[in-house]
Order: C-alpha cells, then sequence, then structure tokens
C-alpha cells in the first residue's frame, strides 16, 4: 500500500499488527514513513561534506547541480560554468558589490528561468556569479527564507514547509 501511495490503506493495515509483533521495528519505521509522506513539508536528502551540507538543485528544468547550504549567503550562487550552460540564457541584471570572507568582490548578478529544491520551485529566481576554483555554489537565503526551514542533522535532511 505504501508503494502505491494508497498512505490510508498501508496504516490501516500496520494499525491492526500486534504491538508484540517480532515486525514492529519495521512498523514503527513504516508509520514514521507514512507520516513524512501525508505531510505538507518537503524532506530533501542532503549529503554531508565536512562540517557543511550539499543539496541537490535543478535549474531552467534541466541542469542539475549541488549546491552548499550557506545561511549566511544572502543571494544564491553559482559558478559561471553552469550558468552558461543553462538555456534559456540567464537574464543579466547588472554588477554587485557582495561581501564575502575574503572581503568585498564585484560579481555579475542574473535572473533564471526556475530553480527547483525538492518539489519546491521558484520562477525568476536571482543568482549571482562566482568564480570559485572549487566550482562550488552556494544555496543563500533568498531561497531558504521563503520557507520555515530546518537542517536535520540526524537524518541529513533539509526539511522545508510553508510560511
Amino acid at each position: 500500500y505504501y508503494q502505491l501511495e494508497d498512505f490510508i490503506s498501508a496504516l490501516t493495515t500496520i494499525e491492526r499488527m500486534p504491538p508484540n509483533h517480532p515486525l514492529q521495528a519495521e512498523v514503527t519505521a513504516l508509520h514514521a514513513m507514512i507520516e513524512k509522506a501525508q505531510s505538507q513539508d518537503d524532506f530533501i536528502a542532503l549529503t554531508p561534506y565536512g562540517a557543511h551540507y550539499l543539496i541537490s538543485t535543478e535549474l531552467n528544468s534541466s541542469i542539475k547541480t549541488e549546491l552548499m547550504i550557506d545561511t549566511g549567503a544572502s543571494i544564491t550562487s553559482l559558478s559561471s560554468d553552469v550558468l552558461n550552460q543553462l538555456s534559456p540564457r540567464p537574464l543579466y541584471l547588472g554588477d554587485v558589490t557582495v561581501n564575502t570572507a575574503n572581503g568585498q568582490i564585484r560579481v555579475k548578478r542574473y535572473q533564471i528561468e526556475s530553480f527547483k529544491v525538492g518539489v519546491q520551485t521558484i520562477y525568476g529566481f536571482e543568482v549571482l556569479s562566482i568564480e570559485n576554483t572549487r566550482g562550488q555554489g552556494l544555496l543563500g537565503m533568498n531561497f531558504l527564507s521563503r520557507y520555515k526551514f530546518n537542517i536535520n542533522q540526524q537524518t541529513d535532511e533539509l526539511e522545508l514547509s510553508a510560511k
């Protein structure tokens, strides 16, 4: 029932299981999975990266890239290599000066057609173009602040819910 996304039937079935059933641990885990699937929240898998986390994103419904979550970044940043691959081309909005850990730098600001994390999609999303030797972009607060969010370090998930 769970695999068919018939969560009511799945819950009804597992609620009939006796509490001392030998598969009780599996029943408890399945119950938690069903509750998560029925919630309005979005749970996105994270990849630990040192003391940080990487998250998969999709740009313009075509390019997938991993970004590092950075709650200290005001605006999401993408490498220029990733921006150059996008179709349609991002809309150039001008240059801006930003503060970084290494001081102020001048960067290009763009608007991309769509930006998706989990099932959450934002259209007309603003990003900065960064030159980074690792090529690692940053997921900033211009995405995260649109949601109530929690980084669950026990499950390595980003939990997003509507404000």
